[in-house]
């Protein structure tokens, strides 16, 4: 545990005191959002070797871990374009991802070949808000269902923003209806209430929605207040740090976190007494890294210069 003592104050030690029973694990999420291709540790970036390492660390003090990403992932740099985002997935897969929840940019190269990328994650890819128009049915799967070491449950569901029609190519989201507003938060509400008759205790919005948008309805505030049961708000797509409450219809204060963008953070969630609070692993700060992950990253890079 050496590896953490450099990661500063507020990150918790889960190893159980001597005597208590060992179910007694901490519960950590781990998360990133908006990393847009950047997998390859550099000066500002932390690479997906230190989170895939930083989820080990977390693991081997005897936490519950669950690691989410909020979304656009798959685009942004040469090493996610290079393969149309399978580099990514291939290299989220081996860090041992949980959830993803898709973002705007993930439909980029168009909603055919992100279901395609879906189709090779290890993990769910979430979003609730999304439909296929002729079909009527959900673009993706909802949500996810996680089980503890204590044997309570964490549900985490996912929300893409809703401009994701506007704002990306319209021949990349044709064919899909993404709800907003009134609709956006009854549907939120239903998966709360969905995951709490599952007997989950704990409920996760992983949300590609940002704070301060033109629409302000659609926004992660927004959902927070008009919502009542979620535990935490992880977001993404507007690449600020948030680590702020807000209150929600039953003036419970949830708290929307953030990690910015590029991978030069990596926020941790730690819970205590049903609250949560958020730290983050800043680029330069934390130096450890998975060295299957680092040579894989290494190996992608390689191949792409050799192409250039």
């Amino acid at each position: 545990a050496a590896a953490m003592l450099c990661l500063g104050a507020g990150l918790v030690s889960c190893s159980p005191d001597a005597g208590e029973n060992t179910k007694d694990a901490r519960l950590v999420i781990l998360h990133t959002n908006d990393v847009h291709g950047f997998m390859e540790a550099s000066d500002s970036c932390l690479g997906m070797e230190a989170v895939a390492q930083l989820k080990k660390d977390y693991e081997q003090q005897g936490c519950d871990v669950l690691l989410l990403d909020a979304g656009d992932m798959l685009q942004g740099n040469a090493f996610a374009g290079f393969s149309q985002g399978a580099s990514v997935v291939s290299d989220m897969n081996a860090v041992g991802y949980d959830a993803a929840a898709l973002g705007n940019h993930d439909f980029d190269y168009g909603s055919d070949l992100l279901e395609q990328r879906m189709s090779e994650m290890d993990f769910p890819a979430l979003a609730a808000n999304i439909t296929v128009d002729a079909t009527g049915t959900s673009f993706a799967e909802g949500n996810a269902v996680f089980t503890l070491s204590d044997g309570s449950k964490v549900g985490v569901f996912g929300l893409d923003t809703p401009s994701t029609s506007t704002i990306s190519t319209p021949k990349n989201t044709a064919g899909l209806s993404f709800a907003s507003g009134e609709e956006l938060y009854a549907l939120a509400q239903a998966q709360i209430d969905e995951l709490k008759g599952q007997g989950c205790s704990t409920i996760v919005c992983l949300g590609h929605l940002g704070e301060g948008n033109a629409i302000k309805e659609i926004d992660a505030e927004k959902v927070v207040e008009n919502t009542k049961g979620l535990s935490v708000m992880i977001d993404g797509h507007d690449h600020q740090v948030e680590n702020q409450t807000v209150k929600d219809l039953n003036g419970n204060d949830v708290l929307i976190a953030e990690t910015g963008y590029y991978l030069k953070n990596i926020g941790v969630l730690t819970c205590e007494d049903g609250r949560f609070t958020e730290s983050l692993v800043e680029a330069g700060t934390y130096t450890e890294s998975d060295p299957k992950v680092a040579e894989m990253v290494a190996g992608i890079s390689e191949e792409i210069r050799g192409t250039l």
